[in-house]
């Protein structure tokens, strides 16, 4: 009779440590739930990205793939009058904390260049964090072996912010690329441009790679949505390198018609050097293309704005 006493205290006891464990997990998975806000975001997709990355242990005909998948949520950032909104629902925002005349303020008088720099420069910058700052091979997952083209490699994209701007005084905001360059990133040593700038496993510095979408005259147009996309890069790289090189060959190839026009009129003499230029730019670049068209120069991941209206050119591919 003791026994069956004792046994059915420890099940009692047992339930009453279940149903407080029960409890205790209700509560912080509540706060942890209450706290998936836009921080939290940030954090749990940075940890999908290095999951996926580090863990290529299956096999498939299109090469080693993870058994995790990549799980961001998208940025909706809204530029008004007086204030910038934030959140990862449209419908869902709440005010954003901005620097406005030296000051943490959440409001502000008028919405100017600096805002909108400081704004979208940290939107780069957390994109960028989130995928690993172009240290990790990313993106394998979704790569689509049925997409090809002549450089056998793939542009996949992931956006990682919507910009809008709603009802805003000026037409264009300007200054973003001299904002990055002298702007040092909160509680770091280093501008957002050297930021970006670091090293990884890209093919090209980024600020060679995005000094091809913008430059020093670069606005953002109130009457357009903007994209910031974390990207691999593969194809579109090719097409710039290939671009440069058609160029500088051109160049050379001027320089040999040059040298024999020159030879015609008598100056035989600078006729060799202009040939020979020719003929050694022309080999260096055919083995440059031949090295770009194989593609030896890919895995080239980058972070970049551009209107949402021209992402279907840079992108083959757009993960959700």
């Amino acid at each position: 009779m003791m026994k069956n006493k004792k046994a059915d205290f420890n099940v009692v006891m047992m339930m009453i440590i279940l149903i407080v464990c029960a409890i205790i997990l209700f509560a912080i998975g509540s706060k942890i739930f209450k706290s998936y806000t836009v921080s939290g975001a940030i954090n749990s997709c940075r940890l999908s990205v290095l999951t996926e990355a580090q863990t290529k242990v299956l096999p498939t005909w299109n090469g080693d793939k993870s058994p995790f998948s990549i799980s961001c949520d998208k940025r909706y950032v809204t530029f008004y009058n007086n204030k910038v909104e934030l959140g990862l629902a449209p419908e869902k925002s709440d005010p954003m904390t901005v620097t406005f005349n030296g000051k943490k303020t959440t409001t502000f008088s008028k919405l100017d260049n600096y805002i909108v720099n400081q704004v979208i420069a940290e939107e780069m910058r957390i994109c960028y964090f989130e995928f690993g700052e172009g240290k990790l091979h990313v993106f394998d997952n979704d790569l689509n072996p049925k997409i090809t083209n002549i450089y056998s490699g793939q542009d996949v994209c992931f956006v990682c912010s919507e910009i809008n701007f709603q009802d805003v005084p000026q037409d264009t905001y300007g200054g973003f690329l001299d904002y990055i360059n002298r702007t040092y990133i909160a509680n770091e040593k280093m501008t957002y441009l050297q930021y970006f700038d670091q090293p990884s496993i890209s093919s090209v510095k980024w600020s060679v790679y995005m000094s091809t979408i913008m430059d020093d005259k670069t606005t953002f147009d109130s009457t357009q949505k903007y994209a910031v996309v974390f990207g691999k890069q593969d194809k579109r790289f090719g097409t710039i390198l290939l671009t440069i090189g058609d160029r500088a060959l051109k160049g050379a190839a001027g320089g040999a018609v040059l040298g024999a026009a020159v030879s015609f009129w008598g100056f035989g003499v600078l006729a060799a050097p202009g040939a020979a230029m020719g003929f050694v730019s022309g080999a260096l670049w055919g083995s440059v293309e031949t090295l770009i068209k194989n593609n030896q120069f890919k895995n080239n991941y980058y972070v970049f704005i551009v209107p949402a209206t021209k992402l279907n050119g840079m992108c083959d591919i757009m993960p959700t």
